[in-house]
């Protein structure tokens, strides 16, 4: 019998670790921006592919803090906030990996012209806060499910930021892109 309720209380402890474990985890994977230590929650995600020259493809990406209509074109929100990273690489496809700050157009960087804006006002076209990103790290996780995080340097304050969701791609070469289950389809 001792054995036995040394048996349960074992099992009841390794049920109760591995469970606050794994929230722990999910905490830690929310869809947000932290930036001059104010968080803010991200909600979607648009993919711009710009065309190849001299074998570097040009992908601008924007995560911004609301929804958007129908065809990922319009913020709902009269007031959002946003990262925005121009990024290089030699595929036309996004691909996986980690991308650095650069002031040069070499595949895995992204530019200069990369920002985080605050309370931007979609009416009137004004903006709370205007931060180019002066250092730092994209890590594209999967392409096709879009997952990213980031960190790094903005108008000399820190930002970290993690996105996995409701994703549009657009091709600006040709016609719109479709939205299917994050994945490009044309």
């Amino acid at each position: 019998m001792k054995n036995l309720l040394k048996f349960s209380f074992a099992l009841c402890l390794s049920v109760f670790l591995f469970s606050c474990s794994s929230d722990d985890d999910n905490s830690s994977k929310a869809n947000q921006l932290t930036f001059d230590g104010k968080t803010y929650t991200l909600k979607t995600a648009g993919v711009d592919y710009f065309g190849e020259r001299e074998g570097i493809h040009n992908h601008d990406i924007s995560i911004i803090t609301s929804s958007t209509d129908a065809a990922g074109q319009n913020p709902t929100d009269d007031i959002f906030s946003m990262i925005y990273f121009e990024t290089f690489s030699d595929s036309k496809d996004l691909k996986k990996g980690k991308y650095t700050f650069s002031d040069t157009e070499q595949a895995g960087t992204f530019s200069e012209f990369s920002s985080i804006v605050i309370n931007y006002n979609n009416t009137n076209e004004e903006t709370e806060n205007g931060n180019m990103i002066t250092s730092g790290e994209l890590n594209i996780i999967d392409a096709n499910t879009f997952e990213v995080s980031f960190k790094g340097i903005a108008g000399g304050k820190e930002f970290s930021g993690y996105y996995k969701g409701k994703t549009f791609y657009f091709d600006e070469n040709d016609e719109p892109v479709a939205f299917s289950s994050n994945k490009l389809r044309k």
